[in-house]
């Protein structure tokens, strides 16, 4: 929170303005080093109910 470089990322404002979310989904886009390997897509299974 000290940080100067993320104090303007902090505003309530900016962090859940549903208008921001394709900046930041571009943004962390562009962060992911090419080494880097993508996450695991995410699986559901309904095949099972609840226990």
């Amino acid at each position: 929170m000290d940080d100067p470089q993320w104090q303007k990322y902090l505003r309530p404002s900016t962090l859940f303005n549903a208008a921001n979310f394709e900046n930041y989904l571009e943004e962390s886009r562009g962060s992911i080093s090419p080494a880097s390997s993508p996450p695991k897509p995410l699986e559901l299974d309904f095949s099972e109910g609840e226990t």
